[in-house]
């Protein structure tokens, strides 16, 4: 089991506080939007969320992982979309879209 396994609550607090101050540098220099910033940042929690998952060894556990997962990432997905085309409206389907879609990844 490797160490990323083992004490996975501390890796990401450590990648959480790590982002922060990253965020903490861009927005102070204004380099980046913010809301782009945090779909990066939810985009990078979910993606090691997936990871947890696709390593753990008892199912229940890999579909919880990648459920969270899913749902981080669709969240990043529809704030970057709706800041990037500038229409809330389409952010707000693309949400309710992938929203449907993991509820019929649930089920099976």
């Amino acid at each position: 089991m490797s160490i990323l396994m083992r004490h996975f609550g501390t890796v990401l607090a450590g990648v959480i506080l790590i982002l922060i101050g990253i965020d903490v540098v861009l927005l102070y220099y204004s380099a980046v939007n913010p809301s782009i910033l945090m779909a990066i940042n939810v985009v990078f929690i979910g993606l090691l969320l997936l990871y947890r998952g696709l390593t753990e060894s008892s199912k229940g556990e890999r579909k919880f992982y990648f459920i969270w997962s899913l749902i981080l990432i669709d969240i990043a997905v529809a704030v970057l979309t709706s800041t990037v085309t500038g229409s809330v409206v389409l952010g707000i389907s693309i949400f309710i879209v992938g929203l449907g879609s993991i509820v019929i990844y649930t089920v099976r």
